[in-house]
This record gives C-alpha cells, sequence and structure tokens, in this order.
C-alpha cells in the first residue's frame, strides 16, 4: 500500500486538493477493476507523474464522447459521479477498447485531463485503487472492499 497525496482540482468535489490517500497496488491479472473504480495512474505524457481518474470504460467496450454526452457500449451516460453534469471541451472521440484498455474520467470533467485528452490506457498505467481517504481525518472514507 501506498500514501497518495491529491492535487489538483480534477476529482472535486469527491476528493479535494491536499486529501491524503491509502492506494493498493493490485496484479492486472490477478485483480479485475470495476467500473467507477478510483485509480492512479501514470500520465500518459510522463511516466514520473500521477493523475488520479475514475475508471469509466472498461476492457473490449465501445466509448463514444461528444460535446454534450457520453456513450458506453451505445447506452448514454448523461449524468456521471459528482456534482457536475457531463461537459467535453474537445472534438468527439470513439474508442474500441482492447482487452487491456481503460477509459477514465475525471469527476470535475471541465477541469480535468483525461482519457478524452490522451486516449485510452493501459492496464501497466494503472499504479493502484483507492482504498481510503485518511486525511482531513473529518473527511475520512473507505471505497473499498479488499
Amino acid at each position: 500500500m501506498n500514501i497518495y497525496n491529491v492535487k489538483g482540482i480534477s476529482m472535486f468535489p469527491i476528493l479535494k486538493e491536499g486529501d491524503l490517500l491509502i492506494i493498493k497496488k493490485y496484479n492486472f491479472k490477478k485483480t479485475r477493476y470495476k467500473r467507477n473504480d478510483i485509480i492512479v495512474i501514470k500520465s500518459p505524457e510522463n511516466s514520473k507523474k500521477y493523475f488520479i481518474k475514475r475508471l469509466i470504460g472498461l476492457p473490449n467496450e465501445k466509448i463514444k464522447n461528444n460535446i454534450t454526452s457520453l456513450y458506453i457500449n451505445n447506452t448514454k451516460i448523461d449524468k456521471l459521479y459528482s456534482n457536475n453534469s457531463y461537459t467535453n471541451t474537445e472534438i468527439s472521440t470513439n474508442y474500441e477498447l482492447s482487452d487491456n484498455d481503460f477509459f477514465v474520467l475525471g469527476d470535475n470533467s471541465k477541469y480535468s485531463t483525461d482519457s478524452r485528452h490522451f486516449g485510452p490506457i493501459k492496464s501497466s498505467m494503472i499504479i493502484g485503487k483507492v482504498l481510503l481517504r485518511i486525511w482531513p481525518i473529518h473527511r475520512l472514507n473507505f471505497w473499498f472492499s479488499i
């Protein structure tokens, strides 16, 4: 297990800058990640930098995103996992994920660099899954079943 310090606002309001999280590293072949898991990934542009995102698209799914909507396997997802509606300022994209690909988004979609910008990520880019927020103590929260 590792401790991760949240930087930025891409997961606001669920996670805030300065939150301390416990993440668990998993072997992808032994552990299945699930939709809505909050994960830490290596940045596609800089392997020394890390992002925290929500897992949205799973292997072998079709993802379509346009200015106002996100579709997973042709099912429209109107509202994601925060108080923000899905918004996309980028051009429309379509992805057919391979058996080793994931699509990730930040909950605060207006202020997140995520798969809409850099495309799907490979399982090897996943550092781990968020299990617990340990700081600030008044916002202690569990997200897991080990």
